[in-house]
């Protein structure tokens, strides 16, 4: 029980974190990543709960999250000379975050033998791994420009 109580507590976190972030980014196209990921913590934050309440609900495996779309819906992406260094500690501050909860469910899934609730912690797992990459993702889109240099002499790079 100890476990699902530190799980709920980092949704809660978690949740307040990308709300905070959301009310910060007002005006940007971040605004509406930042209140996607919230909600989704927020499903999360239920969906413990009612494993706590000993009713847990039934999960679509198949399920995306809807941050993975993110992308789709950003629109043109301009960052302002000073907007940089505080939005990469604002994702590296969610990719820890995010790897924590990674961590615990993983943690929480060898711990328990009911197979639903090692479905329960897949699907969460799967999750936040997405919620993870995402801001991986972002954090490589601000950081590279900075460190990359495109020439041949160089050797062949990695796409992005």
């Amino acid at each position: 029980m100890k476990l699902l109580e530190r799980a709920m507590q980092m949704e809660v976190d978690a949740g307040q974190y990308y709300h905070q972030q959301a009310q910060k980014n007002q005006g940007h196209p971040l605004e509406n990543a930042f209140k996607i990921l919230a909600k989704e913590e927020h499903r999360h934050e239920e969906i413990i709960n009612r494993l706590m309440a000993g009713s847990p609900p039934e999960i679509d495996d198949s399920e995306v999250a809807e941050s993975r779309r993110l992308f789709a819906n950003l629109g043109d992406f301009k960052v302002d000379a000073g907007f940089v260094a505080d939005q990469l500690e604002v994702y590296r501050f969610a990719m820890d975050m995010e790897q924590k909860s990674i961590d615990l469910y993983q943690e929480m899934a060898k711990e328990t033998s009911d197979p639903r609730t090692q479905r329960i912690m897949s699907f969460l797992i799967k999750q936040e791994k997405d919620h993870f990459e995402l801001f991986e993702t972002l954090e490589k889109m601000l950081h590279r420009p900075k460190q990359w240099v495109e020439d041949a002499e160089f050797g062949n790079r990695e796409e992005y």
